[in-house]
This record gives C-alpha cells, sequence and structure tokens, in this order.
C-alpha cells in the first residue's frame, strides 16, 4: 500500500473498491437509505473472500486480531479519513497523524 495520491483518496484506496462494498451516500453500490445487516460490509465483501480462499490464503497470513480488524473497518464503511474536519482530513492525506475527534 501507498499513500500515492488519487483524487480524494490514495491510489491504494482506490484500488482497493472493487473488493469492498460500502454505502455511497446516494450512489448504487448499497440499497440507500438504511442498511440491511448482510447486504453491506464484512459479509459481502469480495476482500473477504479473497483473503480467506484455498489460492490467497496461502500468501496472505493475517491472525485472529487482524482480521478483527479488517472485518471492523469493512462494517464501518470502509472510511479513509478518520475526520470530517477538510484541514484534518488534508493533514491525514498527506500522512501527518490526527487526533481522533472529541466527543461531543
Amino acid at each position: 500500500m501507498t499513500s500515492e495520491p488519487a483524487g480524494h483518496f490514495t491510489k491504494s484506496y482506490e484500488n482497493l473498491k472493487p473488493f469492498i462494498k460500502w454505502y455511497e451516500w446516494g450512489q448504487a453500490s448499497i440499497e440507500p437509505i438504511i442498511t440491511r445487516p448482510g447486504r453491506i460490509g464484512a459479509d459481502v465483501s469480495p476482500l473477504t473472500e479473497v483473503l480467506t480462499d484455498s489460492v490467497h490464503s496461502q500468501s496472505v497470513k493475517l491472525d485472529n486480531s487482524e482480521l478483527k480488524q479488517l472485518y471492523i473497518w469493512l462494517d464501518g464503511n470502509v472510511p479513509f479519513y478518520g475526520t470530517y474536519d477538510s484541514n484534518r482530513r488534508l493533514a491525514q492525506k498527506s500522512g501527518q497523524l490526527v487526533p481522533p475527534p472529541t466527543l461531543q
């Protein structure tokens, strides 16, 4: 994975798009308005299937903790940025650490 820019995200993140399923806020990838169990995230992600199939699982070794982190990321709608603040997003995109959001 690299941090090479590609539009609003990075090339690595863009290359993952065919292997993930997320809610796009008005796009056609997932039914709008509500999410339904089993129809979003790790349950339907092609990435999950690739990482656990007999061909790829020989090359990719993830322990249970790493798989859980991946599944949580997939179930959390595959966020790229850890913030909604535009200045912090730019900082994060350039590789800087950003603090977690403050609780409201």
